[in-house]
Protein backbone atom coordinates (compact mmCIF):
# COMPACT_ATOMS: atom_id res chain seq x y z
CA UNK A 1 0.00 0.00 0.00
CA UNK A 2 1.26 3.47 -0.95
CA UNK A 3 0.02 6.67 0.63
CA UNK A 4 0.22 10.39 -0.13
CA UNK A 5 -0.63 12.98 2.52
CA UNK A 6 -2.01 16.35 1.47
CA UNK A 7 -2.55 19.44 3.61
CA UNK A 8 -6.37 19.31 3.57
CA UNK A 9 -9.34 16.95 3.31
CA UNK A 10 -9.86 15.42 -0.16
CA UNK A 11 -13.35 14.98 -1.62
CA UNK A 12 -12.71 13.63 -5.12
CA UNK A 13 -10.14 11.87 -7.31
CA UNK A 14 -9.85 11.30 -11.06
CA UNK A 15 -7.20 9.18 -12.78
CA UNK A 16 -5.17 10.21 -15.84
CA UNK A 17 -4.54 6.74 -17.27
CA UNK A 18 -1.80 7.55 -19.79
CA UNK A 19 0.25 9.66 -17.40
CA UNK A 20 -0.30 7.46 -14.34
CA UNK A 21 -1.33 10.51 -12.40
CA UNK A 22 -4.38 11.36 -10.30
CA UNK A 23 -6.12 14.70 -9.88
CA UNK A 24 -7.28 15.26 -6.31
CA UNK A 25 -9.67 18.00 -5.23
CA UNK A 26 -11.24 19.37 -2.08
CA UNK A 27 -12.35 22.68 -0.59
CA UNK A 28 -8.75 23.61 0.24
CA UNK A 29 -6.71 21.38 -2.07
CA UNK A 30 -6.37 20.93 -5.84
CA UNK A 31 -3.48 19.20 -7.53
CA UNK A 32 -2.01 16.23 -9.36
CA UNK A 33 -0.28 13.28 -7.67
CA UNK A 34 2.13 10.94 -9.43
CA UNK A 35 0.80 7.43 -8.73
CA UNK A 36 4.12 5.77 -9.51
CA UNK A 37 5.80 7.11 -6.39
CA UNK A 38 2.96 8.89 -4.51
CA UNK A 39 5.39 11.77 -3.82
CA UNK A 40 5.53 14.18 -6.74
CA UNK A 41 2.70 16.66 -6.31
CA UNK A 42 1.67 19.63 -8.46
CA UNK A 43 -0.24 22.12 -6.35
CA UNK A 44 -2.64 24.29 -8.35
CA UNK A 45 -3.10 26.56 -5.36
CA UNK A 46 0.44 27.94 -5.65
CA UNK A 47 0.84 27.65 -9.44
CA UNK A 48 3.72 25.17 -9.65
CA UNK A 49 4.69 24.26 -13.23
CA UNK A 50 4.51 20.70 -14.50
CA UNK A 51 5.57 18.87 -17.65
CA UNK A 52 2.92 16.79 -19.48
CA UNK A 53 3.17 15.15 -22.90
CA UNK A 54 -0.05 16.65 -24.19
CA UNK A 55 -2.17 19.60 -23.22
CA UNK A 56 -4.91 18.46 -20.91
CA UNK A 57 -8.01 20.24 -19.71
CA UNK A 58 -9.80 19.08 -16.59
CA UNK A 59 -12.97 20.28 -14.94
CA UNK A 60 -13.91 20.94 -11.32
CA UNK A 61 -17.21 21.89 -9.69
CA UNK A 62 -17.86 24.22 -6.79
CA UNK A 63 -20.49 24.45 -4.02
CA UNK A 64 -22.02 27.54 -5.66
CA UNK A 65 -22.88 25.61 -8.83
CA UNK A 66 -20.02 26.91 -10.96
CA UNK A 67 -17.99 24.69 -13.31
CA UNK A 68 -14.32 25.64 -13.70
CA UNK A 69 -12.08 24.57 -16.60
CA UNK A 70 -8.36 24.22 -15.86
CA UNK A 71 -5.30 24.00 -18.12
CA UNK A 72 -3.18 21.28 -16.52
CA UNK A 73 -0.06 22.31 -18.44
CA UNK A 74 -0.04 26.02 -17.64
CA UNK A 75 -1.57 25.51 -14.17
CA UNK A 76 -4.21 28.15 -14.65
CA UNK A 77 -7.96 28.58 -14.78
CA UNK A 78 -9.32 28.88 -18.31
CA UNK A 79 -13.09 29.28 -17.99
CA UNK A 80 -15.86 29.45 -15.43
CA UNK A 81 -19.43 28.46 -16.27
CA UNK A 82 -22.38 29.19 -14.00
CA UNK A 83 -25.68 27.54 -14.98
CA UNK A 84 -26.59 25.34 -12.05
CA UNK A 85 -28.36 27.24 -9.28
CA UNK A 86 -27.13 25.02 -6.47
CA UNK A 87 -24.14 22.85 -5.58
CA UNK A 88 -22.86 20.30 -8.11
CA UNK A 89 -22.58 16.82 -6.60
CA UNK A 90 -20.91 14.90 -9.42
CA UNK A 91 -19.16 15.25 -12.78
CA UNK A 92 -18.61 12.40 -15.23
CA UNK A 93 -16.67 12.57 -18.51
CA UNK A 94 -17.62 10.59 -21.61
CA UNK A 95 -15.23 7.80 -22.60
CA UNK A 96 -16.32 8.26 -26.23
CA UNK A 97 -16.00 12.04 -26.61
CA UNK A 98 -13.23 13.47 -24.45
CA UNK A 99 -14.68 16.97 -24.74
CA UNK A 100 -18.11 16.09 -23.33
CA UNK A 101 -19.18 15.51 -19.73
CA UNK A 102 -22.25 15.41 -17.49
CA UNK A 103 -22.94 17.39 -14.31
CA UNK A 104 -25.38 16.37 -11.56
CA UNK A 105 -26.62 19.09 -9.25
CA UNK A 106 -28.54 19.73 -6.07
CA UNK A 107 -30.97 21.78 -8.20
CA UNK A 108 -32.40 18.49 -9.58
CA UNK A 109 -30.89 18.85 -13.06
CA UNK A 110 -28.37 16.89 -15.11
CA UNK A 111 -26.59 18.92 -17.81
CA UNK A 112 -24.59 17.80 -20.84
CA UNK A 113 -21.55 19.94 -21.71
CA UNK A 114 -19.17 20.14 -24.66
CA UNK A 115 -15.87 21.94 -24.09
CA UNK A 116 -15.68 22.82 -27.79
CA UNK A 117 -18.89 24.86 -27.64
CA UNK A 118 -19.63 28.23 -26.07
CA UNK A 119 -20.03 28.78 -22.34
CA UNK A 120 -23.38 27.01 -22.10
CA UNK A 121 -24.70 23.47 -21.75
CA UNK A 122 -25.90 21.52 -24.77
CA UNK A 123 -28.80 19.69 -23.08
CA UNK A 124 -30.62 19.72 -19.74
CA UNK A 125 -32.37 16.72 -18.19
CA UNK A 126 -34.96 17.27 -15.46
CA UNK A 127 -35.75 14.10 -13.51
CA UNK A 128 -38.35 15.89 -11.36
CA UNK A 129 -37.16 13.91 -8.38
CA UNK A 130 -35.28 16.22 -6.01
CA UNK A 131 -31.49 16.63 -6.07
CA UNK A 132 -29.23 14.51 -8.29
CA UNK A 133 -26.47 12.82 -6.26
CA UNK A 134 -24.60 10.84 -8.94
CA UNK A 135 -24.39 10.37 -12.71
CA UNK A 136 -22.57 7.83 -14.91
CA UNK A 137 -22.24 7.30 -18.68
CA UNK A 138 -23.13 3.90 -20.13
CA UNK A 139 -20.00 1.71 -20.59
CA UNK A 140 -20.45 1.22 -24.34
CA UNK A 141 -23.23 3.54 -25.45
CA UNK A 142 -22.44 7.21 -26.04
CA UNK A 143 -26.13 8.12 -25.71
CA UNK A 144 -27.17 6.59 -22.37
CA UNK A 145 -26.48 7.49 -18.75
CA UNK A 146 -27.88 6.81 -15.28
CA UNK A 147 -28.59 9.32 -12.53
CA UNK A 148 -29.20 8.82 -8.80
CA UNK A 149 -31.74 11.00 -6.97
CA UNK A 150 -32.43 12.02 -3.39
CA UNK A 151 -35.93 10.54 -3.46
CA UNK A 152 -34.39 7.05 -3.60
CA UNK A 153 -34.75 6.45 -7.35
CA UNK A 154 -32.35 6.00 -10.25
CA UNK A 155 -33.24 6.98 -13.82
CA UNK A 156 -31.89 5.73 -17.15
CA UNK A 157 -31.73 8.45 -19.81
CA UNK A 158 -31.09 8.59 -23.55
CA UNK A 159 -29.65 11.95 -24.62
CA UNK A 160 -31.55 11.67 -27.90
CA UNK A 161 -34.75 12.02 -25.86
CA UNK A 162 -34.02 14.66 -23.19
CA UNK A 163 -37.65 15.20 -22.21
CA UNK A 164 -38.32 11.98 -20.29
CA UNK A 165 -36.20 9.14 -18.82
CA UNK A 166 -36.21 5.72 -20.46
CA UNK A 167 -36.63 3.93 -17.12
CA UNK A 168 -37.21 4.72 -13.47
CA UNK A 169 -36.29 2.38 -10.62
CA UNK A 170 -37.29 2.85 -6.98
CA UNK A 171 -34.12 1.67 -5.29
CA UNK A 172 -33.78 2.80 -1.69
CA UNK A 173 -35.67 3.98 1.35
CA UNK A 174 -34.11 7.40 1.44
CA UNK A 175 -31.42 9.03 -0.67
CA UNK A 176 -29.65 7.10 -3.44
CA UNK A 177 -26.06 8.28 -3.05
CA UNK A 178 -24.11 6.40 -5.73
CA UNK A 179 -24.57 4.33 -8.91
CA UNK A 180 -22.34 2.48 -11.37
CA UNK A 181 -22.72 0.43 -14.55
CA UNK A 182 -21.50 -3.14 -14.88
CA UNK A 183 -19.24 -3.64 -17.91
CA UNK A 184 -22.02 -5.61 -19.68
CA UNK A 185 -24.25 -2.52 -19.67
CA UNK A 186 -27.15 -4.51 -18.23
CA UNK A 187 -26.52 -4.51 -14.49
CA UNK A 188 -26.52 -1.38 -12.33
CA UNK A 189 -25.31 -1.17 -8.75
CA UNK A 190 -26.72 1.45 -6.36
CA UNK A 191 -25.90 2.48 -2.81
CA UNK A 192 -28.17 4.44 -0.49
CA UNK A 193 -28.70 5.99 2.89
CA UNK A 194 -30.67 2.88 3.90
CA UNK A 195 -27.26 1.11 4.28
CA UNK A 196 -27.84 -1.32 1.41
CA UNK A 197 -25.93 -1.98 -1.82
CA UNK A 198 -28.28 -3.28 -4.53
CA UNK A 199 -27.72 -4.75 -7.99
CA UNK A 200 -30.40 -4.25 -10.67
CA UNK A 201 -31.00 -5.88 -14.04
CA UNK A 202 -32.39 -3.07 -16.22
CA UNK A 203 -33.72 -5.62 -18.72
CA UNK A 204 -35.40 -7.71 -16.03
CA UNK A 205 -37.81 -7.18 -13.16
CA UNK A 206 -37.20 -3.67 -11.83
CA UNK A 207 -39.39 -4.18 -8.76
CA UNK A 208 -36.67 -5.93 -6.79
CA UNK A 209 -32.86 -6.20 -6.98
CA UNK A 210 -31.16 -9.38 -8.11
CA UNK A 211 -28.54 -9.03 -5.34
CA UNK A 212 -28.24 -6.92 -2.18
CA UNK A 213 -25.60 -6.39 0.51
CA UNK A 214 -26.25 -4.95 3.96
CA UNK A 215 -23.74 -2.38 5.31
CA UNK A 216 -23.32 -0.95 8.81
CA UNK A 217 -23.66 2.64 7.58
CA UNK A 218 -25.07 4.68 4.69
CA UNK A 219 -23.38 3.75 1.40
CA UNK A 220 -21.57 6.73 -0.13
CA UNK A 221 -19.72 5.12 -3.07
CA UNK A 222 -20.15 1.99 -5.19
CA UNK A 223 -17.90 0.83 -8.04
CA UNK A 224 -17.70 -2.40 -10.04
CA UNK A 225 -14.32 -4.11 -9.98
CA UNK A 226 -13.07 -4.39 -13.60
CA UNK A 227 -13.42 -7.91 -15.09
CA UNK A 228 -15.08 -9.28 -11.92
CA UNK A 229 -18.61 -9.55 -10.55
CA UNK A 230 -17.46 -7.72 -7.45
CA UNK A 231 -18.37 -4.30 -6.04
CA UNK A 232 -16.30 -1.89 -3.96
CA UNK A 233 -18.28 0.23 -1.50
CA UNK A 234 -17.62 2.86 1.16
CA UNK A 235 -19.71 4.36 3.94
CA UNK A 236 -20.90 7.87 4.60
CA UNK A 237 -20.30 7.69 8.37
CA UNK A 238 -18.50 5.67 11.07
CA UNK A 239 -16.99 2.98 8.79
CA UNK A 240 -13.65 4.12 7.33
CA UNK A 241 -13.00 1.00 5.24
CA UNK A 242 -13.41 -0.04 1.60
CA UNK A 243 -15.39 -3.29 1.31
CA UNK A 244 -15.32 -5.43 -1.83
CA UNK A 245 -18.44 -7.59 -2.20
CA UNK A 246 -18.79 -10.70 -4.34
CA UNK A 247 -22.30 -11.25 -5.71
CA UNK A 248 -22.14 -14.90 -4.59
CA UNK A 249 -21.53 -13.92 -0.92
CA UNK A 250 -24.09 -11.37 0.18
CA UNK A 251 -23.45 -11.40 3.93
CA UNK A 252 -19.69 -10.95 4.24
CA UNK A 253 -17.31 -8.81 2.11
CA UNK A 254 -14.76 -10.80 0.13
CA UNK A 255 -12.06 -8.21 0.81
CA UNK A 256 -11.61 -5.17 3.03
CA UNK A 257 -9.06 -2.33 2.94
CA UNK A 258 -8.35 -0.56 6.23
CA UNK A 259 -6.00 2.29 5.39
CA UNK A 260 -7.92 5.45 6.35
CA UNK A 261 -8.69 7.12 9.67
CA UNK A 262 -11.68 9.17 8.49
CA UNK A 263 -14.57 8.94 6.02
CA UNK A 264 -13.62 7.82 2.50
CA UNK A 265 -15.01 10.30 -0.02
CA UNK A 266 -14.15 8.76 -3.39
CA UNK A 267 -12.77 5.52 -4.89
CA UNK A 268 -11.44 4.61 -8.35
CA UNK A 269 -10.21 1.29 -9.74
CA UNK A 270 -6.90 1.65 -11.61
CA UNK A 271 -7.32 -1.91 -12.90
CA UNK A 272 -8.80 -5.14 -11.59
CA UNK A 273 -6.18 -5.44 -8.84
CA UNK A 274 -5.45 -1.87 -7.76
CA UNK A 275 -7.74 0.67 -6.12
CA UNK A 276 -7.30 4.38 -5.34
CA UNK A 277 -9.17 5.93 -2.40
CA UNK A 278 -9.22 9.46 -0.94
CA UNK A 279 -10.50 10.58 2.42
CA UNK A 280 -11.23 13.39 4.82
CA UNK A 281 -8.09 12.25 6.66
CA UNK A 282 -6.16 14.17 3.91
CA UNK A 283 -4.64 11.05 2.34
CA UNK A 284 -4.59 9.29 -1.03
CA UNK A 285 -4.12 5.50 -0.78
CA UNK A 286 -3.12 3.17 -3.61
CA UNK A 287 -3.85 -0.39 -2.54
CA UNK A 288 -3.53 -3.84 -4.09
CA UNK A 289 -6.02 -6.64 -3.42
CA UNK A 290 -3.17 -8.86 -2.21
CA UNK A 291 -2.89 -6.55 0.79
CA UNK A 292 -6.59 -6.67 1.63
CA UNK A 293 -8.07 -8.21 4.77
CA UNK A 294 -10.19 -11.29 4.03
CA UNK A 295 -12.64 -11.64 6.90
CA UNK A 296 -14.12 -14.91 5.65
CA UNK A 297 -10.84 -16.72 6.22
CA UNK A 298 -11.00 -15.91 9.94
CA UNK A 299 -14.40 -17.52 10.52
CA UNK A 300 -14.79 -20.49 12.82
CA UNK A 301 -15.82 -23.30 10.51
CA UNK A 302 -16.98 -25.65 13.27
CA UNK A 303 -20.74 -25.81 13.85
CA UNK A 304 -23.62 -28.23 14.30
CA UNK A 305 -27.36 -28.45 13.70
CA UNK A 306 -30.30 -30.87 13.73
CA UNK A 307 -31.56 -32.12 10.36
CA UNK A 308 -35.15 -32.79 9.32
CA UNK A 309 -34.36 -36.52 9.49
CA UNK A 310 -33.61 -36.31 13.26
CA UNK A 311 -29.88 -36.68 12.61
CA UNK A 312 -27.27 -34.30 14.03
CA UNK A 313 -25.08 -32.73 11.36
CA UNK A 314 -21.73 -31.10 12.08
CA UNK A 315 -19.26 -29.12 10.03
CA UNK A 316 -15.57 -29.05 10.94
CA UNK A 317 -12.60 -27.52 9.21
CA UNK A 318 -10.68 -30.05 7.12
CA UNK A 319 -7.17 -30.60 8.47
CA UNK A 320 -4.14 -31.08 6.26
CA UNK A 321 -2.95 -34.69 6.09
CA UNK A 322 -0.02 -35.24 8.46
CA UNK A 323 2.91 -37.49 7.59
CA UNK A 324 4.92 -36.70 10.72
CA UNK A 325 5.19 -40.03 12.56
CA UNK A 326 6.54 -38.32 15.69
CA UNK A 327 3.17 -36.73 16.49
CA UNK A 328 1.11 -39.81 17.32
CA UNK A 329 -1.82 -39.97 19.74
CA UNK A 330 -3.32 -43.16 21.17
CA UNK A 331 -7.09 -43.27 20.62
CA UNK A 332 -9.80 -45.90 21.12
CA UNK A 333 -9.61 -46.58 17.38
CA UNK A 334 -5.82 -46.76 17.09
CA UNK A 335 -2.87 -44.42 16.52
CA UNK A 336 -3.69 -41.16 14.76
CA UNK A 337 -1.27 -38.38 13.67
CA UNK A 338 -2.05 -35.05 15.34
CA UNK A 339 -3.96 -32.72 13.01
CA UNK A 340 -4.80 -35.40 10.46
CA UNK A 341 -8.26 -35.45 8.91
CA UNK A 342 -8.33 -39.22 9.57
CA UNK A 343 -9.42 -38.28 13.11
CA UNK A 344 -12.93 -37.61 11.94
CA UNK A 345 -13.02 -40.21 9.19
CA UNK A 346 -12.17 -42.98 11.69
CA UNK A 347 -14.84 -41.92 14.14
CA UNK A 348 -17.69 -40.90 11.87
CA UNK A 349 -19.42 -41.79 8.65
CA UNK A 350 -18.86 -39.16 5.93
CA UNK A 351 -21.99 -38.12 4.08
CA UNK A 352 -20.53 -37.81 0.57
CA UNK A 353 -23.83 -36.54 -0.81
CA UNK A 354 -23.59 -33.34 1.23
CA UNK A 355 -21.57 -30.57 -0.35
CA UNK A 356 -20.82 -27.09 0.91
CA UNK A 357 -22.14 -24.22 -1.21
CA UNK A 358 -19.45 -21.79 -0.08
CA UNK A 359 -15.74 -21.74 -0.82
CA UNK A 360 -14.60 -22.89 2.62
CA UNK A 361 -12.90 -26.30 3.10
CA UNK A 362 -15.24 -28.29 5.33
CA UNK A 363 -16.17 -31.91 5.98
CA UNK A 364 -19.86 -32.71 6.53
CA UNK A 365 -20.38 -35.48 9.10
CA UNK A 366 -23.39 -37.60 10.06
CA UNK A 367 -23.27 -39.02 13.60
CA UNK A 368 -24.68 -42.51 14.10
CA UNK A 369 -24.65 -42.46 17.90
CA UNK A 370 -23.79 -40.51 21.02
CA UNK A 371 -20.76 -42.78 21.40
CA UNK A 372 -19.21 -41.30 18.24
CA UNK A 373 -19.60 -37.80 19.64
CA UNK A 374 -18.17 -38.77 23.03
CA UNK A 375 -15.17 -40.45 21.41
CA UNK A 376 -14.45 -37.36 19.33
CA UNK A 377 -14.60 -35.14 22.44
CA UNK A 378 -12.08 -37.35 24.27
CA UNK A 379 -9.75 -37.38 21.28
CA UNK A 380 -9.82 -33.60 20.77
CA UNK A 381 -9.06 -33.03 24.47
CA UNK A 382 -5.99 -35.28 24.20
CA UNK A 383 -4.82 -33.46 21.09
CA UNK A 384 -5.27 -30.03 22.69
CA UNK A 385 -7.91 -28.97 20.16
CA UNK A 386 -9.96 -27.14 22.77
CA UNK A 387 -12.41 -25.37 20.45
CA UNK A 388 -13.31 -28.66 18.81
CA UNK A 389 -13.44 -30.30 22.24
CA UNK A 390 -16.11 -27.77 23.26
CA UNK A 391 -17.98 -28.48 20.03
CA UNK A 392 -18.14 -32.24 20.58
CA UNK A 393 -18.90 -31.86 24.30
CA UNK A 394 -21.82 -29.55 23.54
CA UNK A 395 -23.16 -32.03 21.00
CA UNK A 396 -22.86 -34.84 23.52
CA UNK A 397 -24.80 -32.82 26.11
CA UNK A 398 -27.57 -32.00 23.61
CA UNK A 399 -27.93 -35.58 22.43
CA UNK A 400 -27.93 -37.10 25.93
CA UNK A 401 -30.56 -34.64 27.17
CA UNK A 402 -32.62 -35.17 24.04
CA UNK A 403 -32.59 -38.91 24.69
CA UNK A 404 -33.72 -38.39 28.33
CA UNK A 405 -36.59 -36.10 27.27
CA UNK A 406 -37.88 -38.60 24.72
Amino acid sequence: MQKFESNAAISSVSVLDKDKKAIIAGREVLGIVDLRNMKDFVNFRIGTKMNMNNKRIFVTASPNGAIVLWDADRIKQEKMISEHKRSINKLHASQFESATFLSASQDGLVKLWDLRSKLSSKLTFNGKADAVRDVKYHPFSAYEFIAAFENGTIQVWDIRNPMIPEKKITCHNGVTLSVDWHKDGRWIVSGGRDKIVKVWDIKGDLKKPIYSFQNISSVSNVSWRPDFNQIASTSLLTDYRVHVWDITHSYVPSMTFENHSNVITCIKWLDSNNLISVSRDKTVCSQNIQNSYELMKTFNKTCSTFGLDDQVYGSVEKFEESTNDKTICETPTGKVPIGASIIYRKLSRINNASKSSINIPVTIIVFDSVADVSENAILCEKLGLFELFQFWTTLQFILENSAVNT
